[in-house]
């Protein structure tokens, strides 16, 4: 049993710890700037995402879209790391993501294959993913979440964005075949978001111009590879 002059001991070192680790911690608060956080209100994120194929290994830059940060005051945050959270949506949408990502921005993708980072630079981060629909039906429509330094931009005022692909069957890049299956969503009866390219809500004449833009423009000639599905 350990005697009270040991006790008082022990305290004083607990004690002198806590405070060692107190004024380790102090400049770190005393420096750190609220206004400097991401501002889900003050930045600009995309209303839709568009999956993409390749050309010669490169991403089509047709899909690409952009996500600006700003903080408290409308500064850009620089360097801070952009996580966009496709994961919410598994078995939703029936969208397939590429593990393996050629767009030099995105720094990894999970091994889940449901969670994309970046960092933007100067605040801003351009990226264009590719990736295709799955060949099963459409399922209901769901959000991807965006984080920005881990602040959330699920609840902010932006509209919730609206995944969609061109490549509508993982094969042959952008082709005919996904043309029919762009027409079977577009004549559904019911919203089909993977086939709204343009985020109207809706799928019109305008997402079957972005359709044939792209596959006409021979930027996704190859469908993606081993994507993972959800």
């Amino acid at each position: 049993m350990a005697s009270p002059r040991d006790r008082t001991v022990n305290l004083v070192r607990i004690r002198s710890w806590g405070l060692a680790a107190l004024i380790a911690v102090w400049p770190v608060a005393l420096h750190a700037d609220p206004a400097k956080l991401p501002s889900p209100e003050n930045s600009d994120i995309p209303c839709g995402i568009q999956f993409v194929g390749t050309r010669n290994g490169a991403a089509d830059p047709r899909g690409e879209f952009t996500i600006f940060v700003r903080d408290l005051v409308n500064n850009p945050v620089h360097g801070c790391a952009v996580t966009i959270d496709f994961c919410a949506c598994a078995g939703a949408q029936g969208f397939c993501l590429a593990p393996q990502q050629p767009d030099p921005d995105v720094f990894q993708v999970s091994a889940d294959g449901c969670l994309v980072t970046g960092f933007a630079n100067d605040g801003t981060l351009r990226l264009s993913l590719i990736g295709h629909a799955t060949t099963g039906d459409a399922g209901t429509a769901c959000a991807p979440v965006i984080y920005a330094d881990g602040v959330s931009f699920a609840y902010s005022t932006h509209p919730d964005i609206v995944v969609a692909a061109f490549d509508l069957d993982g094969a042959q890049g952008v082709a005919p075949p996904d043309l029919s299956r762009w027409l079977a969503d577009a004549f559904a009866g019911a919203y089909r978001s993977r086939a709204d390219y343009d985020c109207s809500g809706t799928v019109t004449t305008a997402d079957l111009a972005r359709w044939l833009d792209v596959s006409l423009g021979g930027d996704s000639g190859a469908s993606a590879a081993n994507c993972l599905c959800h």
